[in-house]
């Protein structure tokens, strides 16, 4: 997901700062570094969103968000040691203020991500509009 295209940039960054939306600390979960990376990139030319921290998994992502206490976890749900769905389960039960978007490349997650408590579930291949309206305080 990294964004080499300057006029999907200029895009971006023209919306970046809808009226209404407050500064908001992420926190990323992939176990592949390349999607890491381009969200990270992407997260980067919003000035409201902080990234404040990465996890390779979803038992990594489960401590940080307790150590971190970040208001967004942007996670995909296929990872070892953990995945996704459980982490996001574990995370909404302890604190279910954190929202949590799930990623993934497969759409028939869909309905276990929801029922996990998931408050969005995009698919990779659907581009950026997706996940930058789930970014809004009412995606």
């Amino acid at each position: 997901m990294v964004i080499n295209a300057p006029h999907m940039r200029s895009a971006i960054i023209q919306a970046s700062n809808p009226i209404g939306f407050s500064a908001m600390n992420v926190l990323i979960v992939d176990d592949d570094r390349a999607s890491r990376e381009g969200l990270r990139e992407l997260f980067e030319l919003r000035p409201n969103i902080t990234v404040i921290g990465e996890a390779i998994d979803g038992e990594e992502a489960v401590r940080l968000t307790d150590v971190l206490h970040p208001d967004l976890v942007v996670m995909d749900v296929q990872m070892p040691r953990m995945d996704g769905l459980e982490a996001t389960r574990q995370i909404k039960q302890h604190t279910p203020a954190i929202r949590v978007i799930l990623l993934t490349m497969y759409r028939e997650y869909r309905a276990a991500a929801l029922r996990c408590g998931a408050d969005a579930f995009l698919v990779k291949g659907d581009g950026i509009g997706p996940l930058l309206a789930a970014l809004s305080p009412s995606g």
